[in-house]
């Protein structure tokens, strides 16, 4: 089969109608944007083929566009094996079918019938069809998204697959004898394995059987060796416990504990011993020690008290000495301090003087700054004044620059008034012997006049003429020379001028005027500026120099002046100086001697607190030392602190003696053998009960044993073992053989499928390999791809990247499509809707050189959002839009 034409109308987005037609026989490539309809043309062509023109119900209505109730039409043409067909359907209203083709025209159910048996597919019991319908076309036509599912040819896919094999290889599968009895064997091996190898049913229960008679005989002869060995334990349990009592042991223990422990009383009363006398010593020693310190506070006071008596006569001698000391630089203080004075004396009768020529020279300044100030301030009055009277005589003349430009247009325009007016008058000419008068509106120009309106002209003993001008715009312009003349003659009256000359002059001199008061002002500008207060700063001025200049001291007869009162300032200066120098030093020599009898006061204050000190010190001690002699004297303390030292030596002696008694016994020996005795003696217990117990238990075990006949069972156990032993051998080489028989049929059948399949692989496996090197396809009895074979590995199609998967379903389906072709009848045309969006760029590559390729042998119709991509390939190209 082979599509040329295509046209919809109202299906879904495809309002339409939407067109293409001639389509080739090989490749082709339809382009259209995202949401253009691409998607939309491929399920219109299926309906148009599988769904019934009358279906009813949601799928029918979903051909309909959004919104809109109109009925859906598809028309096809068409060939089948060389014949042209045209079918035409309607939905949802009005349906309608038609089908034309090899002379002969078809209607409605009889052109459904007709279609079905042309295609070759099936039909729904009811409702709209599905995949599975579509027979080859639903094999070979993807549609968006799909590409990477897994290729499953439908029922009748296989079918017509199937036939094309079997015409090209044959009957290699044996007829229905060889697959009857890879069956009969496959089942049979089933009784015995699982798909895995593992063994199942009959042959795993024998296993199982033979598995659980030797854990049974295995599990009995543990018993009985058990048995035994409590039997053995028990005689090993009976003996000890018999020795033991036969040797007394517990009693030997308890003697031992009791030797033990008499010798730890013996060490317990030493010890107490021991305590005792180093108490004693202990207290001795107290007794010794606080005698020796009351001794040793007797000495101490003693030597306390002379030390500080020969502390006082030193002390004294320092008292006098420290009192020269200060006398002599309080002398010397104020002797310095006489000196001091006089120097101030002398410093403030030179600041005097210095001031009083300093006052002098700072009045020459002060004068001299003020005879400045008067004449500035002169100056800015003079010219403050002269400003303001230029700007009066300014402002008295009315002109301005503006008032003036207009008067000079008012000027222009009366004057180009009065020229159109003269250029309109009627030109008089007189040329006559008699005096004459003209009178009226005439205006004599050296030649003759110009009436502008009524004129008259008295000539003497003649008579008169009457002239009127004439002319149809003579009254506008006279009208507008008249109306010139009043706003010339206005505006020089609000100057209060006559002529525009003399405003012009007005002019001239008004700006004269407004240039001097700028000048003035300029003038003023600078001689008082602004930021200094202007004139009223000058004014100030002039008065704090004037205040200055009357606190300043007035020159005496015998004052400097001039450039001698300079060097009498700098004079005075020096002197100054020099009286200041002196008065500096004099003040230091007295701060420093100041200092000298305040540390002399000091040292001296110091003695006589120290002396003073002493003396309490002295007095305190030797009031101490009465009244200790009084309570006890220095002979009584020196017996008593011998007394204590003989008690302390005695003691000590006997707790030395009693402590040697102690270690004599070894009381760490002593110890560790009472641990151990009683530690004996418990375990020695502790043994007889646990041997009574394990006896008990054993004796108890073995009656329990007793009555079970343990070697019988182990005989009968190994009796048993043997027979499933037997019977499993038989099912192992029973199994065996099915499994060897039905692996060697199983082997033949791959062979003979490899054979069956070899003209589909003759196509898929060279496509597979320009993308996946040394790959094949491992295809099932129902042809439907599992996935590949590389490297000796079988990957699943699932586990292959979903760029694999999409790329090995489109060849896939290219190959069935050769295969079809290539056996003689006609391919249905494959359909590949946006595919091969996963492929990089050198394997999309590839895909369309092997599209190209298959496009030789039968029809391929591409539809993508991206045509620019296929340009390479020099196909057909149509358009949505």
């Amino acid at each position: 089969m082979q599509l040329q034409r295509v046209r919809v109308t109202n299906f879904r987005k495809l309002m339409g109608p939407v067109e293409i037609a001639e389509l080739p026989s090989g490749l082709a490539v339809i382009g259209g944007g995202n949401e253009e309809g691409k998607s939309t043309l491929l399920e219109a062509i299926r309906a148009a083929l599988f769904e019934k023109h009358g279906l009813m119900g949601e799928a029918a209505r979903a051909m309909q566009p959004l919104g809109a109730a109109v009925a859906p039409e598809v028309e096809l043409d068409f060939t089948v094996d060389g014949t042209e067909y045209r079918l035409w359907k309607r939905f949802v209203s009005k349906p309608a079918a038609e089908l034309r083709g090899g002379g002969q025209a078809w209607a409605d159910d009889a052109a459904e019938d007709q279609l079905q048996a042309l295609l070759g597919f099936q039909r729904p019991g009811k409702g709209a069809s599905k995949l599975e319908h579509h027979g080859l076309w639903g094999l070979l036509w993807v549609s968006q998204g799909e590409t990477f599912e897994p290729v499953v040819p439908n029922a009748t896919a296989r079918d017509s697959l199937a036939g094309v094999l079997d015409t090209e290889v044959g009957e290699v599968l044996g007829g229905d004898v060889g697959p009857r009895l890879l069956q009969e064997f496959a089942t049979e091996r089933d009784r015995f394995w699982t798909k895995a190898g593992k063994p199942r049913g009959e042959l795993k229960e024998a296993r199982a059987a033979q598995e659980r008679a030797r854990a049974a005989r295995e599990a009995a002869e543990q018993r009985l060796h058990e048995e035994a060995e409590r039997r053995e334990r028990l005689e090993r349990v009976e003996q000890e416990r018999a020795r033991m009592r036969a040797e007394g042991v517990v009693a030997q223990m308890e003697t031992r504990q009791q030797a033990a422990e008499a010798r730890q009383q013996e060490l317990d009363q030493r010890r107490r011993a021991v305590d005792d006398a180093e108490q004693q010593a202990k207290l001795a020693a107290t007794e010794r020690a606080q005698a020796q310190e009351r001794w040793q506070g007797r000495q101490t006071l003693r030597d306390a008290v002379a030390e500080l008596a020969e502390q006082e006569a030193e002390s004294e001698e320092t008292v006098t000495a420290r009192q020269g000391e200060a006398e002599q630089a309080g002398a010397e203080r104020d002797r310095l301090a006489r000196a001091l004075e006089a120097a101030e004396t002398a410093l403030d009768r030179h600041r005097a003087r210095e001031r009083h020529l300093e006052g002098l020279r700072r009045r020459q300044t002060v004068q001299a700054e003020r005879n400045r100030v008067a004449d500035t301030l002169a100056k800015a009055a003079a010219a403050e004044a002269a400003a303001r009277e230029a700007r009066k005589a300014a402002n008295a003349l009315a002109v301005t620059d503006q008032a003036l430009q207009a008067l000079r247009g008012q000027e222009q325009a009366l004057g180009e008034a009065e020229a159109r007016l003269q250029g309109a008058a009627t030109q008089m000419e007189l040329a006559v012997n008699v005096a004459y008068q003209v009178t009226g509106e005439a205006q004599g120009d050296g030649t003759g006049y110009r009436i502008t309106g009524e004129a008259e002209v008295m000539l003497d003993g003649v008579g008169r003429i009457q002239v009127q001008a004439g002319g149809a715009e003579l009254p506008e312009q006279k009208e507008q020379a008249r109306r010139a003349r009043r706003e010339r003659d206005a505006a020089l009256d609000a100057l209060g001028v006559a002529t525009l000359a003399e405003a012009e002059d007005q002019l001239a001199r008004k700006q004269a005027h407004e240039q001097e008061a700028s000048n003035q002002a300029q003038r003023l500008a600078a001689l008082a500026p602004e930021e200094t207060g202007g004139l009223a700063g000058l004014r100030e001025r002039l008065d704090q120099l004037d205040a200055e200049l009357a606190g300043l001291p007035t020159p005496a007869e015998d004052d400097p002046e001039g450039e001698a009162l300079a060097a009498a300032c700098e004079q005075a200066r020096q002197e100054r100086e020099g009286a200041e120098t002196a008065r500096n030093q004099a003040r230091q020599a007295l701060d420093a001697q100041q200092q000298t009898v305040q540390a002399a006061d000091n040292r001296l204050t110091q003695a006589r607190t120290r002396l003073e000190e002493i003396q309490r010190n002295r007095a305190r001690h030797q009031r101490q030392l009465n009244e200790a002699r009084a309570e006890a004297d220095d002979e009584t303390l020196a017996r008593a602190l011998s007394d204590k030292q003989g008690q302390e030596e005695a003691a000590t002696v006997a707790a030395r003696e009693a402590r040697e008694a102690l270690d004599a016994l070894d009381p760490e020996a002593i110890e560790t053998e009472v641990t151990h005795a009683r530690a004996a003696v418990t375990k020695a217990k502790e043994r007889e009960q646990e041997l009574e117990r394990e006896a008990d238990g054993l004796r108890r075990a073995l009656r329990e044993t007793g009555d079970e006949g343990l070697s019988e069972q182990v005989a009968e156990l190994a009796r048993e073992e043997e027979a499933a032993e037997r019977q499993a051998a038989a099912v192992e080489r029973e199994a065996a053989a099915v499994w060897r028989a039905a692996g060697a049929l199983e082997e033949a059948a791959r062979e003979a499928r490899q054979a069956y399949l070899a003209p589909l692989n003759r196509y898929l496996v060279p496509y597979l390999r320009y993308l996946f090197p040394g790959a094949e396809p491992v295809l099932s009895d129902t042809l439907a791809v599992e996935g590949l074979q590389r490297g000796g590995q079988a990957e699943a199609f699932t586990q292959l990247s979903i760029g694999a998967r999409e790329q090995v379903a489109v060849l896939t389906r290219l190959a069935f499509a050769d295969l079809l072709a290539e056996a003689g009848g006609e391919a249905p045309p494959v359909i590949l809707d946006d595919a091969l969006v996963y492929a990089d760029q050198e394997r999309f590559d590839t895909m369309k050189h092997l599209l190209a390729r298959s496009a030789q042998r039968h029809q391929v119709l591409v539809l993508t959002c991206r045509p620019m991509d296929y340009l390479s390939l020099g196909a057909v190209e149509f358009r949505m839009g």
